[in-house]
């Protein structure tokens, strides 16, 4: 047999029975002796002695092209995640992906072979852009294929989190991936999850959640802590890095090809700290004012991302300013009478107008509020701004009852949803309550007494009947994050807390 596939074979059971692989889910302990034998060792042992016996017997029966055939054939079988991830997940063929997975066991599920096959088939549906109603049905055929077992294990919650993904539901996608990278567990799929988490940030513009994520001192990735010093220098940190470091950074990084374009954007951006915004030109009149509230509208229609703060809450103030102004007074009130000169409560009508031009301005400010919600931190008593926080509020407020008495209710008829539905209705209502608590720290209290009894009880529900430990995990870690005011509470979530057996303090 050829000597490289010896050397190849030796490599891979020193560091299989070292630990040089990681213990996954499945994986059989032998703790006398401290060594970590994966399910994906012995088959992949099968394997490679099926094609030696294949390999031998060829050669003896003088058959060079059989043998040459064992040899082209060895490395996709021997490294089927290397042949997945370089060849069937970059084409797209998803299901040839699955189907490769589910016969030739590749590593990194332990025993889950069909978690595995429908992770790459995933990543690979990932990489295709099909029409919506062709992606559902792939994503439908993917659902039908992935087992469900009780408890659900890491891997099973991955593939659900990267299904939601490629569905469009990024919320639900980002509480699952959160609670992976937050949790002990693999390290092949924390780092699949970070990595997910600090590029999706970085695509959205959130460059301090990018940076937070990347930033893990001794718990860093290669690629998330390689995003994380380009976005340093993006959002021009003191400190950030040099050109030549995060070119060495971009080489050593897997995936360089995707890095490309964020590395070209460090490198155009000047190292140094940001510069105050320069004074602008005020706007003199009313007309000027709403000129520069719709341009600011527009930016924001047209690249999807939050304006500056600084120059966000200049603009409301100027409009407000301008609509309170005299002149507007006057002119108004002369527009009237020219109207109707007969008018007498052209005073009236005049207040009239200006608020319904303020209410209408803050109605315009909703959206862009519940988008990015730290653009009003702390200026939530500014005049229209406070209007569009309250209407907010009200709306996340009466939302989040609607949805704890869900949770009360279906808690003590203990009706569940489907795993990844499960999964969404907490997304939904994590993201409303952490908008609150963006906008206005001070509805903490009123937040945490409004979920903390239904919360806990259908996380209990989920911990002890429905065994979906993660999702009871998540909500305990959530309302213990924001139980300072209740010490009682505090310790009850606490020792629910560590009823999970992948969790950690951070």
């Amino acid at each position: 047999m050829n000597p490289i596939f010896g050397i190849i074979a030796i490599i891979w059971i020193v560091r299989a029975l070292t630990g040089g692989f990681k213990s996954q889910p499945g994986t059989v302990q032998m703790r006398s002796r401290s060594i970590a034998v994966s399910p994906g060792l012995v088959i992949w042992c099968i394997k490679l002695g099926a094609l030696a016996v294949v390999h031998g017997v060829a050669l003896d029966l003088d058959k060079l092209v059989v043998s040459h055939v064992v040899e082209v054939v060895a490395v996709p079988v021997l490294l089927p995640n290397l042949f997945l991830q370089w060849v069937l997940v970059p084409l797209g063929l998803i299901r040839c992906a699955y189907w490769y997975s589910r016969c030739t066991w590749p590593f990194g599920f332990g025993k889950e072979f069909r978690v595995a096959a429908v992770y790459y088939a995933t990543l690979a549906l990932a990489r295709t852009e099909p029409a919506a109603r062709a992606r559902a049905r792939d994503i439908a055929w993917l659902k039908r294929h992935l087992p469900h077992t009780s408890p659900s294990t890491v891997g099973q919650e991955t593939v659900i989190a990267l299904l939601a993904a490629v569905a469009g539901e990024r919320d639900t996608a980002q509480v699952i991936m959160q609670s992976i990278d937050t949790t002990l567990g693999p390290r092949s799929l924390r780092c699949m999850a970070r990595d997910w988490l600090v590029m999706d940030a970085a695509r959205r513009g959130e460059w301090q959640e990018a940076i937070w994520r990347g930033r893990r001192a001794r718990d860093s990735f290669r690629w998330s802590y390689a995003v994380a010093r380009m976005a340093e220098r993006i959002d021009r940190r003191a400190m950030a890095a040099r050109d030549w470091q995060l070119v060495a950074l971009w080489l050593i990084a897997p995936r360089r090809r995707r890095l490309r374009p964020l590395l070209h954007m460090a490198l155009a951006t000047p190292r140094g700290e940001k510069r105050p915004i320069p004074i602008r030109i005020f706007p003199k009149d009313l007309p000027k004012a709403l000129a520069d509230l719709a341009a600011m509208l527009l930016q924001i229609k047209t690249t999807g991302r939050p304006p500056v703060r600084e120059h966000f809450l200049t603009v409301v103030h100027w409009v407000h300013l301008r609509a309170e102004s005299p002149t507007v007074d006057i002119y108004a009130q002369q527009r009237l009478k020219t109207l109707d000169p007969l008018r007498n409560d052209a005073r009236e009508s005049t207040e009239a107008i200006v608020r319904n031009l303020k209410a209408r301005v803050a109605d315009m400010l909703v959206p862009i509020i519940e988008h990015a919600p730290h653009l009003v931190t702390g200026e939530v008593a500014r005049p229209v701004i406070a209007d569009a926080v309250e209407s907010v509020r009200q709306a996340g407020l009466q939302y989040i009852e609607v949805r704890c008495r869900d949770y009360d209710s279906r808690a003590k008829s203990q009706s569940n949803l489907e795993r990844q539905e499960e999964w969404g209705a907490w997304a939904a209502l994590r993201k409303r309550a952490d908008q609150l608590l963006k906008m206005d720290k001070g509805v903490e209290d009123t937040l945490f007494q409004l979920m903390y009894a239904p919360l806990c009880n259908f996380a209990v529900y989920q911990h002890n009947i429905v065994t979906n430990h993660r999702l009871g995990h998540d909500m305990f870690c959530w309302l213990h994050e924001h139980a300072k005011s209740n010490r009682d509470a505090s310790d009850l979530l606490a020792r629910n807390m560590m009823a999970y057996p992948g969790h950690r303090f951070r």
